[in-house]
This record gives C-alpha cells, structure tokens and sequence, in this order.
C-alpha cells in the first residue's frame, strides 16, 4: 500500500511541476534547433542544420517539437535548402537553447560560440550516442534527444571538422617528444657537470 501511494505521489509531483519549453515564435523555422519532443514515439523525420547548410534525420517522438521537422529529406531542402539568414545587426541566431547570439559576429566566432558550449543531455530519454568539443578534443556523450544545443554531432569527424581537435594520440606523441628533449637536455648538463668537475681536480 506504501508503494502504491509513492507512486500516485511522484506521478502527481510530475504533472504538477511541467517541463517549461523554449519559446521558438520568434525563431525562422529553419534556424530553429532539432527537438525530438518529450513523446517516445519513433517517427523518422529531418530538420534543416543551418549549421552545416543542409537537413539531417532525426527520430521525432511525437508530440511537441517544433516547426523545423520535415517527413522527408526533399521536403526539408524545398523549405530550407536556400535559406539564407538576414545579415542585418538586428538578426539574431540561436544557438542554446533559445537564447540568442548576435549574427553580425564573423562566422568564425560563432563555430568558436559552438564549439564553446557544454555538452547538453536534455530531458528528454532517448539515449542517442554523440559527439561534443570539450575546449581540446571531440568527446562522446548521451543524448536524450530534445532540447540540446549546437555542440552536439553524429560523429567525431562531423565534430572535428566544425571545431578541430587536439587529439589524445597528438597530445601523447607531442608529450613524448617533450620528455625526450627533457631526457636529452638532463643527460648533456649531467656531462656538462662531470666534466667541469673533472677539469677543476
């Protein structure tokens, strides 16, 4: 009986506490992020990445959502493909969230704006595999499937293409290379000193 009551309490702090979506109203429908809804069902569809300048697939869950989801990649292409933002100061650009960066930055402060942001699960429970730039490598996350932000790719060369890499196998070969100049430098003053001490007896 305690169980059963738990339960109906959880379940009523749930409904009573709803999850607060991003206002996309203001948001063209072709810069307006991917979001799979908070619904589990499986709908493959496409929105536009005005990132890379062309539509992706996604798993859309049903409900909610927002208006950049397309049924299929033709469709997406006919709405988007020729997108093309307005450039004056006063256009804005999400990037996170729903909030918003100024587009008159050069295009590469704002891979730099993406590439600076943290890795974003969302609420949603999808549990999709990704990418993401930590500041010095493309690292992998979780993705629930909504409600993420820019830093977030397929693969990791989708990832190092946008944002670069210092990867791990490069940080070991340049640390390697240093603690061999180090070796090197220690021996020769090692020598350095035996000899001194040789001429001084």
């Amino acid at each position: 009986m305690l169980m059963v009551f738990l339960l109906a309490s959880s379940i009523g702090v749930a409904l009573s506490s709803p999850f607060v979506r991003p206002n996309y109203n203001n948001i063209p429908q072709c810069l307006q992020p991917m979001e799979s809804g908070l619904c589990l069902a499986y709908i493959p569809s496409f929105y536009y990445n005005a990132a890379k300048g062309t539509c992706d697939n996604f798993v859309y869950g049903g409900c909610q959502g927002n208006s950049n989801r397309f049924f299929s990649f033709d469709e997406c292409m006919a709405k988007c493909g020729n997108f093309k933002p307005e450039t004056n100061e006063n256009f804005k650009l999400v990037l996170e969230n729903g909030e918003d960066q100024d587009s008159s930055e050069d295009s590469g402060q704002q891979v730099d704006a993406i590439c600076s942001l943290p890795s974003v699960m969302g609420p949603c429970r999808a549990m999709m595999p990704r990418f993401y730039f930590n500041g010095d490598k493309c690292q992998s996350f979780i993705f629930g499937g909504c409600e993420g932000n820019g830093n977030n790719f397929r693969s990791v060369e989708e990832c190092e293409q946008r944002c670069g890499s210092n990867s791990t196998e490069e940080v070991g070969e340049n640390s390697d290379e240093a603690s061999e100049k180090v070796s090197k430098e220690e021996s020769s003053e090692e020598g350095s000193d035996e000899n001194s001490e040789e001429s001084k007896n």
